[in-house]
């Protein structure tokens, strides 16, 4: 998801070219700063319900990678990961939209 949300906003920026300056935004997005940006409820209130949804699942799927990356005793198995992209990743795929 950060991924996908690291292309709309170089896509928005600077259209769907992938020069130089398009990857340099791309790169840009940080982890940290896209979660706390997504959890700023008087910020989110002002969207529409489906970018409230994305902002949320987005927080989801962020403690999940910290806990897959971070936690010594953690693990996670392909059924797992397999259970998050069907609940929360799959979805946005599968929505009517622009075709890349």
């Amino acid at each position: 998801m950060f991924h996908c949300l690291a292309r709309a906003v170089a896509d928005a920026l600077m259209g769907k070219g992938h020069n130089d300056a398009w990857h340099q935004i791309y790169r840009s997005l940080e982890h940290g700063n896209a979660k706390n940006a997504c959890r700023n409820s008087q910020a989110m209130h002002r969207f529409p319900p489906e970018v409230r949804d994305f902002a949320g699942t987005f927080i989801v799927l962020q403690k999940a990678r910290e806990r897959a990356d971070y936690a010594l005793d953690g693990r996670y198995y392909k059924l797992d990961v397999a259970g998050l992209a069907q609940a929360f990743i799959l979805p946005y795929f599968l929505v009517d939209g622009p075709e890349d």
